[in-house]
Parts: C-alpha cells; sequence; structure tokens
C-alpha cells in the first residue's frame, strides 16, 4: 500500500445502526489496524459514536498531499464544498440516489433534493481522483455522469453486531404466524403497497393465518406512510397481520429475521440492498423483483421474479415454502453468495483501492 498519512471520511449523518455508518465505522477500525490514521467527519453525528466522529464545522480535518478523502455521497450537503478543497487524493463513494419521480407525489421537498443531488453529481468528477459504488449498477450511473475512473466496493455490512443478539420477549410475543418480513426505509421507491398486495392475496387464497412485518423507519415520507396503514385498513389485516415496526434495535432486528419464513421486496429501485444480503445471512429465503441492482447483489440466489402477477408470486412463495428440498436450494445458493459480502473479501476489495491510488 502507498504511503498514506490519513484516510478522512465525509458523510452529511453518521447514525448508528446505518448501513452506511457502519460499513464506515467497519473501514476505519480495519485502516487504524494498517497502521493508518483515520478520521470521521460529519453535519450530524449520534450519541452513541460522538467519541468516534467529529461534528462539522465545528471541527475541520487536516489533510496533506499524502492524505486520502473519502466523500460518500447520497445527497448535497455541505461536506461536497470541503471534499473539493481539501488536500489530498478524492475517492467519491456513491450510494445512489433514488429518481425524483418517486417523491413528487408524496414529498415536493425530497424530490426537489435528489434532483439537486444528481446536478451536484455531475460536478463533482472534476475533484474526483477515484469513484467507487457499492454495486456495478451503481458505477454504471457514475460513468454517465463523466466519472472516468471507477471501481465497485460492496457496503461493509457489520456482522460482528448480530453476534449473540435476541429479543426473548418480543419472540414470545410473535403470533404463530406464517410470517413474511420486509426490512428497509418506508418510502415509495420500496414499493411496500406491491408486497402488502401480495401478502392479502396469500392470506385470502392460501393460508389465513399470515402477517406481513415492515421493519424500518418510516418518518421520511409520512404521507406515504399513512397512505399504506390506511391500504392494510382497505384489505382488513389487522395490527398484527401488517406491522410497522419503525426503527429498532440489533435484538430486534435478529429476532425478526430468525423468526420469519420468507423475505420478500418489491422494490423498484435499490443501488445495493443490504437487507438482501442480512436474509441470506439469516438463512431466508429471499424472493425479490428485479430491478435495479437486486439481480446483481443476488446473482443466481434467491428467487427473482420479473413481473409484478401477485397472484403467481403468492403460489411461488407458497411452493418455496412447502417444497423443503426447493427450499433448501434457495438457501444454500444465498450462503454461496454471501461469501462475496463478508469480511475477508471486502478488506481485500480496500486494500487494492487504497494500493491502487
Amino acid at each position: 500500500m502507498k504511503k498514506i498519512d490519513k484516510v478522512v471520511q465525509l458523510v452529511p449523518a453518521f447514525h448508528y445502526g446505518d448501513a452506511i455508518g457502519e460499513s464506515m465505522r467497519n473501514v476505519s477500525g480495519w485502516l487504524m489496524k494498517q497502521g493508518i490514521q483515520s478520521e470521521i467527519y460529519s453535519l450530524h453525528v449520534d450519541d452513541e459514536l460522538r467519541t468516534e466522529a467529529f461534528l462539522y464545522p465545528q471541527s475541520i480535518p487536516q489533510t496533506s498531499g499524502n492524505s486520502v478523502i473519502i466523500l460518500h455521497y447520497a445527497l448535497p450537503s455541505a461536506l461536497s464544498g470541503l471534499y473539493s478543497n481539501l488536500p489530498g487524493k478524492k475517492i467519491l463513494l456513491y450510494h445512489n440516489i433514488t429518481p425524483a419521480e418517486y417523491f413528487v407525489q408524496w414529498n415536493a421537498e425530497l424530490a426537489f433534493l435528489t434532483h439537486a443531488g444528481r446536478e451536484e453529481l455531475s460536478r463533482l468528477h472534476e475533484k474526483t481522483d477515484l469513484a467507487l459504488a457499492d454495486s456495478e449498477y451503481n458505477r454504471k450511473e457514475l460513468e454517465e455522469y463523466g466519472y472516468k475512473r471507477s471501481m465497485v466496493c460492496p457496503i461493509w455490512i457489520p456482522f460482528r453486531l448480530y453476534h449473540n443478539r435476541y429479543n426473548d420477549i418480543l419472540a414470545s410475543s410473535l403470533a404463530k404466524k406464517v410470517r413474511f418480513l420486509f426490512v428497509g426505509r418506508v418510502v415509495p421507491n420500496k414499493k411496500i403497497e406491491d408486497t402488502i398486495k401480495i401478502v392479502y392475496w396469500y392470506k385470502e387464497n392460501i393460508n389465513p393465518s399470515t402477517s406481513l412485518v415492515i421493519v424500518g423507519k418510516y418518518t421520511s415520507v409520512p404521507r406515504y406512510y399513512h397512505w399504506l396503514r390506511e391500504y392494510g385498513k382497505a384489505l382488513h389485516f389487522s395490527d398484527d397481520e401488517l406491522y410497522f415496526t419503525g426503527h429498532i434495535s440489533y435484538d430486534d432486528l435478529v429476532t425478526y429475521y430468525k423468526n420469519s419464513h420468507m423475505f420478500i421486496s418489491m422494490s423498484e429501485h435499490e443501488g445495493f440492498c443490504v437487507p438482501l444480503v442480512e436474509s441470506m445471512y439469516f438463512n431466508i429465503p429471499v424472493v425479490a423483483y428485479a430491478s435495479a441492482a437486486v439481480p446483481e447483489i443476488l446473482k443466481d440466489a434467491g428467487v427473482l421474479v420479473h413481473t409484478k402477477k401477485f397472484e403467481y408470486i403468492a403460489e411461488l412463495m407458497h411452493i418455496i415454502m412447502t417444497d423443503n428440498n426447493l427450499r433448501d436450494t434457495v438457501i444454500k445458493k444465498q450462503k454461496e453468495r454471501l461469501r462475496y459480502f463478508l469480511d475477508e473479501k471486502i478488506m481485500e476489495i480496500w486494500h487494492n483501492i487504497l494500493s491502487g491510488l
């Protein structure tokens, strides 16, 4: 690895339990083990992480020509200007921006922000030595925005945080039902209404003792969340048949994964999708709509659907649930695919990135 005196990571919001934040923590820990000074700067830092990051602009990084500055980019912020002006090698790590059209109906401010984010992304290539992307799907977007040198670098998932986690009280409270699971923010591109339609069809035509748990923050687009709640009521889902958890602890997250029968995603825009990999880790069969980066993340693991024929998908889910040989084959393929996302592989990728600067 070439001489690097310091690596500075910049992110607008540094949240505990957030996929990007935890990936940054993994990178930072690995850098320090390599003897490289590592610093994280953010506009917003969760209380749990105050000892691991500096608040900007209260603190300003000091870098040199031998430093590396990494901007984690998903939306525009004041950190883009800081990134452009600091001395050192510049890496932009693109985590994707959801297209504005998904937000127009629900949140005009977010629609504007995502549009502005893509405009800014198109300008930052002039300041960037190397662009990284969570997936090949994201990397191709970077090429379209003028980034000449780019590589794929998957999110470094914090598998260590899943060890020895479980909520016995929560587990004992869960009804003895067929339980389908979705994990992710409650935002329009996830098309959670389509997942609800599938589970409704399954409940009405295959097994009435069925529930759907939606795990994830639902405060980003409140109108969409409240509309989903009303939609579920119109389909006569009870509160324990369609349950939105909001943001939860790792103990609760692991408990839901271990007590669910299948992960379902009908999302139409994903730049990576960490819950697909988490489902592989917890040996839950995945059924997902083949959109954006999803086919790339799954490869030949899980079950991809290419059309949203809800009754067909529900029947397919039932076959996977009841055919033990098929279910075992799906899980075996997922275990094989999981290897690509484990720590050893991601460490190798980061070593190659920094060595090539």
